[in-house]
């Protein structure tokens, strides 16, 4: 079967599952896969080294055919260059597209968000006679409200229309978890287009080393480290880690937390640590992928935690993925499904959202548990990874829904 991955995203640009990882997998079930997607910008906005604003660039990675089109790079918290970053990607790959994807396309896997992707693929749709999936990652715009960068307004409502005309165009959904299932249908999705497959990490990068470089230069030997890698946005609120540490900076000395990544609050954390002299407190800039499990293996513990807003209770970070195929205790601040994962698998402390006090409490716990306990909790997160979120289980259930979307019934003679 012949696929094309549609999405703004790709590597070499961090996080994103569906991504090179997911179609050297399909291809290994036998399909020819082929992608549609921007110039890398993300998550920082700055074009990656070896990339210039072209209208088109064609690049082959790992024996996958690469298409990449222009696009507006942003990545900040201003809504009106975010916009320019979504439709310029739609833009030019709907301007592009159809003249450089090579052959026939049975099955077009789009990527959301951003919604805009959908409109690329209905005019690949049209002219290629193929059949749409999307893949929802991300609830719009319930997402974006929660992070504040929407109120409720006209634009708000024009998103909600946006993503009623995406739905109603797909020829099937998968959602990350059964809350935003339950969530497409309250909005008229029909339920027999929605399926549910988690989202995996890329288990090749999972190793055992440890950056010994990062310990030394940042004299971290000996101390009780916990690490939170990812984004640093308002959907994360990752002020209530910060006024954690502070509480412990005297109640635990040993401790240090270290932040990995970066995103629209990173300045305003960063002034935080220096307003509260937090020296308990490290920020460490993005790093790649197949550097970052080796600074996570230096972690004691990791920390991931969102806001308490009722569109988390539904959503499944991708992270909670990686962290537990690490093997690593997790302390959480989650509720709803994520926070039911935490709990399934034992594999760390949860705690209610928005509640520093608690998620204080919690380190503390974990601090003082002996390294057969801390390791212990670690193997059953790393259990209940690979016995429900295994990468070549989840890659092989989308390979087959995809098979089942083309696969025509012969009438009976």
């Amino acid at each position: 079967m012949n696929i094309l991955i549609l999405s703004q995203w790709f590597d070499p640009e961090p996080n994103n599952m569906k991504s090179l990882i997911f179609a050297k997998g399909l291809e290994q079930k036998g399909h020819k896969v082929q992608v549609l997607t921007g110039i890398p910008n993300y998550p920082t906005g700055k074009l990656y080294s070896g990339y210039k604003l072209r209208i088109y660039q064609r690049e082959i990675m790992e024996h996958i055919l690469i298409h990449r089109v222009l696009l507006y790079p942003s990545h900040d918290s201003n809504f009106i260059r975010r916009c320019l970053n979504y439709l310029s990607f739609s833009f030019f790959a709907a301007l592009v597209g159809p003249w450089v994807i090579q052959g026939k396309v049975d099955v077009i896997y789009v990527y959301h968000p951003p919604v805009t992707a959908m409109f690329p693929a209905l005019i690949l749709r049209k002219l290629k006679k193929s059949k749409i999936l999307l893949d929802i990652n991300d609830l719009w715009p319930d997402s974006i409200y929660a992070s504040g960068m929407l109120k409720k307004n006209r634009t708000l409502k024009l998103l909600h229309t946006c993503m009623n005309f995406a739905y109603r165009n797909a020829d099937q959904i998968n959602v990350l978890s059964p809350g935003i299932k339950q969530v497409l249908i309250q909005r008229g999705v029909k339920e027999e287009i929605i399926s549910t497959i988690p989202v995996w990490c890329n288990e090749s990068l999972i190793n055992s080393n440890r950056n010994n470089r990062f310990l030394d230069r940042n004299s971290l030997h000996n101390r009780f480290i916990g690490i939170y890698a990812g984004a640093m946005g308002r959907a994360q609120n990752l002020s209530i880690m910060l006024d954690a540490a502070y509480e412990l900076m005297n109640a635990l000395p040993d401790f240090v937390l270290v932040l990995i990544g970066c995103g629209i609050c990173l300045e305003e954390l960063k002034e935080q640590a220096d307003r509260k002299h937090l020296s308990n407190v490290l920020f460490v800039p993005v790093i790649p992928p197949s550097e970052l499990t080796s600074f996570l293996n230096t972690a004691d513990i990791l920390l991931i935690h969102l806001s308490n807003d009722l569109l988390f209770e539904v959503a499944i970070p991708s992270k909670i993925a990686y962290y537990l195929a690490l093997g690593k205790p997790i302390a959480a601040g989650l509720k709803g499904l994520a926070a039911e994962i935490i709990e399934k698998s034992g594999a760390g402390i949860l705690v209610t959202p928005d509640n520093s006090h608690k998620l204080a409490d919690a380190i503390t716990v974990l601090y003082h548990m002996d390294s057969n306990e801390l390791a212990k909790m670690g193997e059953q997160g790393k259990r209940y990874y690979l016995e429900h979120m295994s990468m070549d289980t989840q890659i092989t259930r989308l390979s087959q829904l995809m098979t089942d979307m083309v696969v025509t019934v012969q009438p009976s003679k």
